[in-house]
């Protein structure tokens, strides 16, 4: 399932950074995994989220899913 697009901030709203849906391959499953990436305003995109949680991931130490985690995606 493709996530709906991120809306603009209105121009009466403060300024947000820009956020973007995209897969990134995740190592621990060796498959894509949607994820949510921002990119602040004086800075490069970073991911802050993964969109393809399920039951396996909980047993896994990924970032997402787990105080102290791994980092699942590769650059």
């Amino acid at each position: 399932m493709i996530p709906p697009p991120l809306t603009s901030p209105m121009p009466n709203q403060s300024a947000q950074p820009a956020a973007k849906y995209l897969p990134k391959h995740c190592r621990f499953f060796d498959r894509e995994a949607w994820a949510i990436l921002i990119k602040p305003a004086n800075g490069d995109w970073k991911i802050v989220n993964c969109l393809d949680k399920h039951a396996p991931c909980f047993e896994r130490r990924c970032v997402f899913t787990r105080n102290g985690g791994g980092w699942p995606f590769d650059d």
